[in-house]
């Protein structure tokens, strides 16, 4: 990380985040639940990762094209569907110039149902990070560990 910033979205306890910061990035974290960013601040307090208790789409303005490295994991995902392309558009706005995103989240074929909760991704979801100004550098896909495996992908994108 080398100093550079980043920024973990629905960072839950801070996992992602602790990680970056041990990656010497200047981290801020942020979760809509406010228990959970009040254990994230107990558990990583000798670390100087910033948590804040924000909502995805009232962040402050700072945070606009702020971030070198953005991370989303199973954020997406767990939001309503009939959210996902401001999800989408508002978790793009965090990247600089020349800032890169991560997306960690289940994965589904275009034609393939969303089922429910968790409501996986399609190809033609994530065209929306590219409707907002980024471009997807890389792309793998693998399946989770689960009893019946899932498909899931890691997504990357750069502004």
């Amino acid at each position: 990380g080398k100093g550079r910033k980043a920024l973990v979205v629905g960072c839950g306890l801070g996992d992602e985040a602790k990680f970056l910061s041990d990656l010497n990035f200047d981290v801020t974290a942020f979760d809509v639940s406010e228990k959970a960013i009040e254990i994230a601040k107990k558990l990583h307090e000798e670390t100087d990762i910033k948590f804040h208790t924000a909502d995805l789409f009232n962040t402050p303005e700072e945070w606009s094209k702020a971030f070198d490295l953005v991370v989303e994991v199973y954020t997406i995902q767990a939001l309503p569907l009939n959210l996902r392309e401001k999800t989408i558009e508002a978790i793009g706005n965090f990247v600089a110039t020349n800032g890169e995103l991560v997306v960690v989240q289940r994965l589904r074929e275009n034609d393939e149902d969303a089922g429910g909760l968790p409501w996986a991704l399609s190809p033609n979801d994530l065209s929306n990070f590219e409707k907002n100004g980024l471009t997807q550098t890389n792309f793998s896909e693998f399946f989770g560990d689960d009893e019946e495996p899932i498909k899931r992908f890691v997504a990357v994108y750069r502004r």
